[in-house]
């Protein structure tokens, strides 16, 4: 059995979330998406950025100095703008 350590694991886990999105989704699909994105109040756009990034909620909340729970909060508050498609207010 090859074991692998915590860091080399954490590593090839990480996905290229611009390709995963771009084989599911069309050019414009993904413009759109981001469109909305930047529409965001800045609080959750940031947050949403940094986990598309391909971090974690915990390394979002460290590199934005902010609580884990206030990370979760922004996160869900900002999906809920995109499925209602608000996200400009």
């Amino acid at each position: 059995m090859i074991r692998v350590n915590k860091q080399e694991r954490k590593e090839t886990e990480k996905w290229d979330v611009e390709n995963v999105y771009s084989s599911l989704l069309s050019q414009e699909e993904l413009e759109s998406i981001e469109d909305r994105i930047g529409k965001l109040p800045t609080s959750y756009g940031a947050v949403v950025s940094i986990v598309l990034d391909g971090f974690n909620l915990a390394e979002a909340a460290q590199l934005l100095n902010l609580k884990l729970g206030t990370i979760k909060s922004r996160l869900f508050r900002a999906k809920k703008l995109l499925r209602l498609g608000r996200a400009e207010l």
